[in-house]
């Protein structure tokens, strides 16, 4: 009972990690490392792999539920379900979430066992106790912390895959500030999850280990990936490409309540385009490009009037900006049926009214990863979804290998609102595509999450969209309704934001950047193989009698 309340106490600290904005900066990683480590220690200590399960599983119920309360706001506030299902839809959510940490235990308990029985059968019957005891202090403290590592990482991926994914509050992104982002670059976020849990099981170890050389043996191993992933951080991974380009991030703050209704909605519509053309923080450099949030517009575009469009052309002509802006599109296809995407259109004083309402001739993206219940229904819960009033709520997908967006000599890659928790998917745009001779130079993200309210939601996005940055060595620009908006560069800091939950603009000059970075090589095989070949050795070692003395 004592370890299963300390479990669920651990879940709540290790929630604080993910409260960005909240506590300060350097707080987020010792948190999340501190926690992990005594988890591992509760696992490492369970009396069966059942127990180790359910420790670390009460461990990821409580640590989802507070961080990720905030979808509560959007099923009950925005969508309209009642309270108590919405609140019992987020305990069950974070009941399947918590399951990756189970199975991460479970994984590293029976591994421990399997070292064990391999250990005492490969001992002298006329000494056995005392075989198997260094025996298995010797497995426990030298291959249990990859074993752990290993299986957390695993159980990451695979959160970050089946069901189509749900990576958010990973336990990479607690260390975008700390010197182990420099693993980023080469392996990706999961590759800082093997790190970070080989580190955390290090500590807990040299805390906890009754031998003395032990403790200086794995105080030895964790100085040493300290030092590796320090001198790592001087790698520069990118080139600057081109001029600075200007750019304008609208932030409208639109609540949710206005945003879809006909009436409001299009009031609201011309204050974000007003703010388009407010005079520049730098007269003698507008912007060139002036993104808008997702859905700035709230209707297919044949539905918006003829008179709107022409306006919106007629101000971007005006600015003399290409506008980029997030809006539903119906689109045809090549059988004369049509498709409704969640997209990223670019007019300019060239585009052309009949272009727009048509869907044809224009530069267009359509968002490529749908979320879950908001933007498709999985089968078999059209029954929950009709429980939520969710505007908007069916898509098709967009293709892969879109055409990019190219403004005086940058190349612009969007990725809209979820799209960014899937890193390996944004690798593509890195690359040269069709008639282009450079891969994308810029990255840029359109979100509304006024669905989630004034909550940390808004700066956990932000920190999503800092790893995206690091792994691509691309600079990340946000456009959002409430926030955050915010220019991050290349090397995943964040240079200018406004503040959340108001509305306004943001000028900046963005310096696009080429280069790739191992990780745009290679994704995230290679950790999910290191993986499994550090479990595959773990399980079929030979093992090896021990030296009594020892």
């Amino acid at each position: 009972m004592i370890n299963r309340i300390a479990a669920l106490v651990l879940g709540l600290l290790h929630a604080l990690s993910f409260y960005h904005g909240a506590l300060p900066a350097w707080a987020h990683a010792p948190i999340q490392m501190l926690s992990f480590a005594v988890l591992f220690i509760l696992v490492l200590r369970a009396q069966s792999a059942k127990q180790a399960f359910l420790n670390a599983y009460l461990f990821g119920i409580a640590s989802f539920c507070s961080s990720l309360y905030w979808l509560y706001i959007s099923m009950h506030v925005h969508g309209h379900m009642h309270a108590v299902m919405a609140a019992i839809a987020v305990f069950l959510f974070s009941l399947y979430l918590a399951l990756y940490y189970g199975l991460a235990a479970l994984i590293t308990a029976k591994f421990l066992q399997h070292l064990r029985r391999s250990d005492r059968h490969s001992s002298d019957d006329t000494d056995t106790t005392q075989f198997s005891r260094l025996s298995s202090k010797q497995y426990r403290y030298w291959l249990a912390p990859f074993i752990w590592a290993a299986s957390i990482t695993l159980a990451e991926l695979a959160r970050g895959y089946v069901f189509t994914g749900f990576p958010w509050n990973a336990i990479a992104y607690a260390y975008v500030d700390t010197i182990y982002s420099a693993w980023v670059p080469i392996g990706g976020m999961y590759a800082v999850v093997f790190i970070v849990s080989l580190s955390s099981a290090l500590l807990a170890l040299i805390a906890f280990h009754t031998s003395r050389l032990f403790r200086v043996r794995y105080a030895i191993q964790f100085v040493c990936t300290v030092l590796l992933s320090w001198g790592l951080g001087f790698i520069q991974w990118w080139q600057p490409y081109g001029d600075p380009i200007s750019v304008r991030l609208i932030q409208s703050n639109i609540p949710m309540s206005q945003k879809f209704d006909m009436q409001q909605g299009l009031e609201r519509l011309y204050e974000q385009f007003l703010l388009a053309q407010l005079p520049a923080s730098d007269p003698a450099r507008p912007p060139a490009v002036i993104i808008f949030p997702e859905t700035t517009i709230p209707v297919f575009q044949h539905q918006l009037s003829n008179q709107t469009w022409l306006d919106i052309i007629g101000m971007s002509t005006k600015t003399n900006a290409t506008f980029l802006i997030g809006a539903p599109l119906y689109l045809p296809n090549n059988d004369a049926s049509f498709r409704m995407t969640n997209s990223v259109i670019a007019i300019n004083n060239f585009t052309e009214l009949h272009e727009i309402i048509n869907g044809q001739d224009l530069a267009i993206y359509n968002k490529r990863h749908l979320v879950p219940f908001g933007e498709f229904i999985p089968f078999g819960f059209q029954w929950f979804v009709d429980m939520m009033q969710v505007p908007l709520g069916s898509f098709d997908r967009g293709q892969d290998n879109q055409q990019l967006m190219k403004i005086e000599d940058q190349y612009f890659a969007p990725n809209i609102c979820y799209e960014d928790l899937f890193g390996e998917e944004l690798l593509a745009q890195l690359f040269p595509r069709h008639n282009n001779d450079t891969g994308a130079s810029i990255l840029f993200n359109i979100s509304n999450l006024a669905w989630f309210g004034d909550t940390i939601a808004l700066k956990q996005h932000l920190e999503i969209s800092r790893m995206r940055a690091l792994e691509t060595a691309r600079p990340m620009i946000r456009s959002t309704n409430t926030g955050s908006t915010a220019v991050i560069n290349a090397d995943g800091k964040v240079t200018a934001v406004l503040p959340t939950m108001q509305a306004g603009f943001l000028d900046v000059y963005v310096q696009g950047t080429q280069g790739l970075t191992w990780y745009a090589y290679v994704s995230n095989l290679p950790i999910f193989i290191f993986s499994l070949v550090i479990l595959g050795l773990s399980w079929f070692r030979r093992p090896a009698k021990i030296n009594t003395n020892i």
